[in-house]
This record gives structure tokens, C-alpha cells and sequence, in this order.
């Protein structure tokens, strides 16, 4: 009988992952919940989070119930039981569910620089067990994050399901950007998360297939990804990256694949209305650059310009370069790379607040500070980016050329900045060669057309 107990533990382990109907030390059964945000896609999608100007605070995650180690625990998971903290008006019963989430910032379009909302994960749903006055003794049910004091609480409420895609939708004929990504500190790849800025008005629809490509100037666009659309918002969507050549950064763009599985093919819900001088272009055709003041080589696309530049972010005192910069900075030497007719300008910028005791060493004034901004980043173009520095000049304005008021910190994060222009080449006029025509001392004469004079009969 040596195999008995090896079975008896087989059947025991898997059991504990069977989910049907274990119960929980105050009688709810976790199968109860919904099966869309229990396991699979729809789960991952509910997780993943969205762009949206608000959400409900109903509660706060407070602290764990009980010490399992010294203090709280740090983060938290399925089983554990912690505290919400009530916000007024709300009085749930035991075996409500809420879901938990994060505010993770603001989303600015990296190209066009408007504010888009707000970006939010799930973290999790929990159950309520016990309620004392303004506090709610809740169990985790399901966690797909960490979830930690100080975390949001709203009651919870199925996903929304959408619509199929009409067989006539009509998608834009211009190109998507990512507007940003679930993590920015990380490598994005297969399986990540990013946001997308097309959604139920631009008629996405779940499932659907995106191309996503990375302007490159002098060169043809080059493919660095697919993903998958898998869930939507009015005027954003998130999608998971199904395919990846390289890590996607912010402001890539995109165009429209195809349907995903269930839909009709591509050429039964697309139809896209392209201007008669596009028409003989092919999908990949690359994307004109904006309108540029010079000539020549220098046509540099000034909006994906100025949207990386305004990307860089400083922190208060920070000049260095830092690896969210060099990320941008690296796009940046790539649009830059073919200018020939023109200076690059590259301007340092401060807020209006004094350099303090710590720092005075380091900057003696906000002139410093600013100038110091401006070097690094030019430094970075040259040494990484492979720039010529004949091309780069520096020069910082201190906190002298605000955008945004000082008097907020929002402001001042605005004004800690840097900005990258391009400035006509100064040309001398060449003198014109002398002619042997030309008696000598007249070499500074211009000559009329079609040559010197004819000699006089």
C-alpha cells in the first residue's frame, strides 16, 4: 500500500486547484464570482487596466488583520484578510464585492501633448466578511497584483461587454500611437500591456490586430510588433503585444491589421476612405514628416519631435541623464541623425526655486542647473546618439522662460525641462571668383548675367 498516500495527496493537490466550490472560513464560496475575472483573457484584461478621467472611491486598503510577521505584511494576496477604510455613504453587507485599484499618473498623448485621463490598474477583488462603524473586514479573493495600504476601493462591477464590430465600421485612415505602457521603468515586450489612443469611436473592436511601426527618418518605417486589442475605452484601448522585434516605446505608431478570431475578415469591416494621391501608396508607405522651415535633408517630423522632447521629465535639482531619458533621447538622435542645413539647438530650463544648501556645490544658481540640463542632454546625442557636435549647441535660461506657473507643482515640474530646436546655418557669402576678363582690382565686382561685359569696338 506504499502508493496510497502519494494518490491520496495527487487527489488532495489537485483539488486545491479545482474551481468549483471551496468555501471560506465565513461560509462565501469564492465561485461565486463571475467567471470573467476568475481566469483567462478576460481576467487578464480586466487587470490590465484603462485611460479614464475618473473612478469611484468607495474605500482605502488600510492594514492587514492580525500580524503573520513582525508588523504587516508589505503586500498582500488571495487569503489574506485586511481593513477598508469606509468613505462617507457607504454601508455594505457581508458578501459584497469591491474591487481594489491603482492610480498609477496622468496620461499626456506623446505626440500632441493633450491630457487623456487618467491610468489605473486592478489590483484585485475582496469580499466583505464583518462591518464596524467606518471599517470593513474584507478576504481577498483574487489578486492579480500586489496589493498594499493606501490602495483604492470601489464597489465591484462586471466589465462592460461590447458590441461585435458593425460590417461597415469605418476605422481611421491615419495612423495610431501607443500612449503609453503599464510599466515605464521596464522593457515591453511579448505579453505586456500598452494604451493605445483609438477606441470605441474610432469603432476598434475587441480582438482586432494592429501593425505597429517606428517612424525612422532618412529610412523606410520599420515593423517592430504586432498586438491585440482586449479592451476599450471611448477614445483609448488596451492591447496586449503579441508579437515584438524590439521593446515598444511610447509614441510608435500603428495602423489596423485585421479581426481577431470570431470576426469577419478584414476586408468585410474595414473601409477606409484615402485621399486619391494615397491610394497607389503601399501599407508600409512611410509617414510623411511635418512641415519643416529648411530644405533639403533637414525634413525632420516636428511633432514627434517636440511630443519626445516634452517627455523628458526632470525631478527637482536633477540634471543627469537618467535611463527614462536616454530611452527618449535615443528616438530623439534618430530624428536628428540626417540634419545637415541646420543647427540643433538644445535649451536647459528650471523651475523658480532656489537652489538649496545640499546642492550649492554641485549648482550655484538655477543658471547652472539649466545650462547643466542642456549639456547632458547634448552630451548623451553625441556619445550615445551618435550626433555630430558641431551640429549641437548648448545654452540654459534658467527659470527665466517659464511655460506654466510657478506657483503650483505641477508648474514647476512643466518648467524643469529642456528644448531641442533647429536653427538656420549661419552662411557667409562666398565672394565670386575674379574674371580674366575683369581688370584687376574689380575681383569684388558681380558680374551681370552671361558672363563680363563684351569689350567696347
Amino acid at each position: 500500500m506504499p502508493r496510497l498516500p502519494m494518490i491520496l495527496l495527487s487527489a488532495l493537490v489537485w483539488a486545491s486547484f479545482w474551481p468549483t466550490s471551496a468555501s471560506s472560513a465565513d461560509g462565501v464560496t469564492s465561485t461565486s464570482l463571475p467567471r470573467e475575472v476568475r481566469w483567462g483573457e478576460s481576467a487578464f484584461a480586466f487587470s490590465a487596466g484603462f485611460i479614464r478621467d475618473s473612478l469611484p472611491v468607495d474605500a482605502y486598503v488600510t492594514r492587514t488583520v492580525g500580524a503573520q510577521y513582525t508588523g504587516d505584511k508589505a503586500m498582500l494576496g488571495v487569503g489574506d484578510s485586511i481593513y477598508l477604510r469606509l468613505t462617507r455613504g457607504q454601508e455594505p453587507a457581508r458578501g459584497d464585492l469591491y474591487t481594489i485599484y491603482r492610480f498609477l499618473h496622468k496620461v499626456y498623448h506623446p505626440l500632441r501633448g493633450r491630457n487623456l485621463g487618467n491610468l489605473f490598474v486592478i489590483l484585485g477583488i475582496v469580499r466583505v466578511t464583518k462591518v464596524d462603524q467606518d471599517l470593513a473586514s474584507v478576504t481577498i479573493e483574487r489578486s492579480y497584483d500586489s496589493i498594499a495600504p493606501g490602495d483604492r476601493v470601489m464597489k465591484f462591477a462586471l466589465p462592460r461587454r461590447e458590441d461585435p464590430p458593425s460590417p461597415g465600421r469605418t476605422l481611421p485612415d491615419t495612423p495610431g500611437t501607443i500612449v503609453d505602457i503599464q510599466d515605464r521603468r521596464t522593457l515591453i515586450g511579448q505579453r505586456n500591456v500598452v494604451y493605445v489612443d483609438w477606441g470605441r469611436e474610432e469603432e476598434l473592436a475587441i480582438g482586432d490586430k494592429l501593425d505597429v511601426y517606428r517612424v525612422m527618418v532618412g529610412l523606410p518605417n520599420r515593423s517592430v510588433g504586432e498586438l491585440k486589442v482586449i479592451a476599450l475605452e471611448d477614445h483609448t484601448a488596451t492591447a496586449v503585444i503579441t508579437r515584438s522585434t524590439t521593446p515598444l516605446l511610447r509614441a510608435d505608431r500603428f495602423t489596423f491589421k485585421g479581426a481577431g478570431p470570431g470576426i469577419a475578415p478584414q476586408e468585410e469591416v474595414r473601409t477606409v476612405s484615402l485621399p486619391p494621391e494615397q491610394l497607389a501608396q503601399p501599407p508600409e508607405a512611410p509617414v510623411q514628416p511635418s512641415e519643416s522651415p529648411f530644405t533639403g535633408s533637414s525634413q525632420v517630423d516636428i511633432a514627434t519631435l517636440t511630443g519626445l522632447v516634452n517627455q523628458l521629465q526632470y525631478e527637482s535639482g536633477e540634471a543627469a541623464v537618467t535611463a527614462a531619458h536616454a530611452e527618449i533621447l535615443m528616438q530623439v538622435s534618430d530624428l536628428l541623425r540626417n540634419v545637415r542645413d541646420a543647427e540643433i539647438l538644445v535649451e536647459g530650463h528650471a523651475d523658480d526655486m532656489p537652489i538649496g544648501p545640499s546642492l550649492k556645490q554641485t549648482f550655484a544658481s538655477n543658471q547652472e542647473l539649466s545650462d547643466a540640463r542642456a549639456n547632458n542632454a547634448v552630451r548623451y546625442l553625441v556619445e550615445e546618439g551618435g550626433l555630430d557636435p558641431a551640429k549641437l549647441s548648448a545654452k540654459g535660461y534658467s527659470d527665466n522662460r517659464p511655460i506654466a506657473s510657478n506657483a503650483t507643482e505641477a508648474g514647476k515640474s512643466r518648467n524643469r525641462r529642456i528644448e531641442i530646436s533647429l536653427q538656420p546655418k549661419e552662411q557667409s557669402e562666398p565672394a565670386p571668383e575674379p574674371s580674366l576678363a575683369q581688370p584687376e582690382g574689380d575681383a569684388g565686382q558681380t558680374l551681370p548675367p552671361g558672363g563680363p561685359p563684351a569689350p567696347l569696338p
